[in-house]
C-alpha cells in the first residue's frame, strides 16, 4: 500500500512538472508578445504623446485667438448696446422734457385766461360795490332826513297837544275854536309822521338789505382777491418751471450733441477693433487648418498602424487563450492534489489562527487561498495583516461598493488586492473581529470570478 502511494505521488509530480513546463513555455512566448506589443505600442505612445503637445499647443494658440475674439465682439457689441441705450434715453429725456415743457406753456396759457377772466370779474365786483355803497349812502342820508322829519313833527305834535291842554283850561269858545285848529293840525300831524314812520320802515329794510350786500360783496372781493393771488402765485411757479424745463431742454441738447461726438470717435475705434478681430478670426481659422492637418496625419499614422496592431493582438489573445487553458490544467491538478492542499493547511491554518488572533477565517475562505497563486497568498495575507492589526487605516483602501447580503444583514465590505487590482477580499467586522469569508480572482471567469463569489455569499446569506 505505501509503495502504491509512493509510486502515485510520484506519477502525480511527474505530471505537475510536464504542466508546468508547458505553462511555462506558454507563459514565455507570452511575454514575448506582450513585449513585442509594448515595445510598438511604446512607439505609438511616443507618437501620440508628441501629437499630444502639438495639439494641446494648438488648442492653447486656438483658445487664445479665440478668447481675443470674444474680447474684442463683446467690447464692440457692449460699446454698441451703451450707445444704443445712452441714445434711447437722451432722446426720451428730451422728449420727456419738451413734453414736460409743452404742459407747463398749456398750463400757463390757460391759468393766464383764467386769471384774466378772474380779475375782470373782480372790477366788476368792485364797481358794484361803489354802486352798492353809493346807493346805501343815498338810503342812509334819505333815512337820516325820515329821522330829522319824525323828530320835528314829534316835537310839533308835542307842543300843538301842550298848547291844547292850555285852551281846554280856558273854556272860552275862542279857545273852542282855536282847540279845533289845533286838534285838525294835530291829526294832520299824526297822519304825516305815520306815513313818514311807515316810509322810514321801508327805507330802514332796504338799508339793512343794502348793507349785507355791501358785505356780502366785500366778502366775495377778498375771497376773489385770494383767488388771485393764489393764481398769481401758481403762475409764477409755472414760469419758473417753463424757465427751469427750458435751460434742461438746452442742457439735454447739448448732451446729446455731445454724445454724437462721442459716437463717430468710438466708430473709428470700432473700425480698429474690427480690423484687430477680423485679424484674430483668420489666426483662428489658421491655427485650426493646422490642427486638422495635424489630426489627419496622425489618425493616417493610426490606419496605417491598424493592421498591424490586430495582428499582435490576435495572436496575443491566442497564446493568452493557451495560457488560460494551462492555467486551467494545472489548477485542476492542483485540485485533485489533496497532499498539496493538506500541506498549504498545516502550514497556514495554526498560524494563522496565532497571529491573527482579532480575526476569523470561514472554512471557504481557507479553500478559496489555497486555488490562488502563492504571490497572490503573499498579498492577500498582508491585507489580513493590515485589517487585524490597522483595521481603522486599512480601510481607507477599501472599496465604496458594498454586498447586500439581504435584509437586515450587514454589508460585507470588498477589499482589493493583485498588480491588476481585479483580486477581492470580502470581510466583515463585527464586536472587533474581523471575518474573512471569501475571495475572489477574477471579474468574470474562472471558480473564483466576482460573480460567482458574490452569489454565493447572497445566496448564503453571509
Amino acid at each position: 500500500m505505501s509503495d502504491w502511494k509512493t509510486d502515485m505521488t510520484a506519477l502525480l509530480a511527474k505530471v505537475a512538472g510536464k504542466s508546468y513546463d508547458w505553462l511555462s513555455s506558454v507563459l514565455n512566448r507570452t511575454d514575448y508578445t506582450l513585449t513585442k506589443v509594448m515595445e510598438f505600442l511604446q512607439d505609438k505612445k511616443a507618437v501620440l504623446d508628441q501629437y499630444l503637445v502639438d495639439r494641446r499647443s494648438l488648442l492653447h494658440s486656438i483658445e487664445k485667438a479665440q478668447l481675443e475674439v470674444d474680447i474684442l465682439q463683446k467690447e464692440i457689441d457692449e460699446t454698441k448696446q451703451s450707445q444704443r441705450e445712452k441714445h434711447i434715453t437722451l432722446l426720451e429725456e428730451l422728449q420727456n422734457r419738451t413734453a414736460e415743457l409743452f404742459q407747463y406753456q398749456k398750463e400757463y396759457s390757460a391759468l393766464k385766461i383764467k386769471s384774466e377772466q378772474t380779475k375782470s370779474a373782480l372790477t366788476d365786483l368792485v364797481q358794484e360795490k361803489e354802486f352798492a355803497i353809493n346807493e346805501r349812502n343815498y338810503l342812509k342820508s334819505e333815512y337820516d332826513h325820515l329821522q330829522e322829519i319824525i323828530n320835528t313833527t314829534s316835537n310839533e305834535l308835542v307842543e300843538l297837544k301842550s298848547e291844547v291842554a292850555t285852551l281846554n283850561e280856558l273854556n272860552t269858545s275862542v279857545a273852542q275854536k282855536e282847540i279845533e285848529v289845533k286838534e285838525r293840525q294835530i291829526f294832520d300831524l299824526e297822519m304825516s309822521h305815520d306815513q313818514t314812520v311807515r316810509s322810514m320802515t321801508k327805507l330802514e329794510k332796504r338799508l339793512k338789505e343794502k348793507m349785507q350786500e355791501t358785505a356780502q360783496l366785500n366778502s366775495e372781493i377778498q375771497r376773489m382777491a385770494q383767488k388771485i393771488q393764489s393764481k398769481n402765485e401758481h403762475v409764477r411757479k409755472l414760469k419758473q418751471n417753463i424757465s427751469e424745463q427750458e435751460t434742461h431742454l438746452e442742457t439735454g441738447q447739448t448732451e446729446l450733441k455731445i454724445f454724437k461726438q462721442t459716437i463717430q470717435q468710438s466708430l473709428v475705434e470700432m473700425q480698429e477693433k474690427e480690423k484687430c478681430m477680423v485679424k484674430a478670426i483668420e489666426k483662428v481659422d489658421s491655427l485650426q487648418k493646422e490642427l486638422d492637418d495635424a489630426v489627419e496625419l496622425y489618425y493616417t499614422d493610426v490606419q496605417n498602424s491598424k493592421d498591424e496592431i490586430d495582428e499582435l493582438q490576435e495572436q496575443l489573445s491566442k497564446e493568452q487563450n493557451d495560457a488560460s487553458v494551462a492555467r486551467a490544467e494545472r489548477d485542476k491538478q492542483m485540485e485533485f492534489s489533496t497532499e498539496a492542499i493538506a500541506t498549504l493547511k498545516a502550514e497556514y491554518e495554526p498560524r494563522f489562527k496565532k497571529l491573527y488572533m482579532s480575526s476569523n477565517f470561514t472554512p471557504k475562505f481557507f479553500d478559496d487561498f489555497y486555488r490562488i497563486s502563492a504571490s497572490d497568498r503573499l498579498q492577500v495575507e498582508v491585507v489580513i495583516v493590515n485589517l487585524n492589526y490597522y483595521y481603522d487605516t486599512a480601510m481607507s483602501k477599501v472599496r465604496p461598493n458594498t454586498v447586500d447580503t439581504g435584509k437586515g444583514r450587514p454589508a460585507v465590505y470588498e477589499y482589493p488586492f493583485g498588480r491588476d487590482h481585479t483580486g477581492r477580499i470580502y470581510f466583515r467586522k463585527d464586536q472587533n473581529i474581523v471575518s474573512f469569508y471569501r475571495i475572489s480572482r477574477s471579474k468574470n471567469s474562472g471558480k473564483l470570478s466576482q460573480k460567482r463569489v458574490i452569489d454565493w455569499l447572497k445566496d448564503n446569506r453571509i
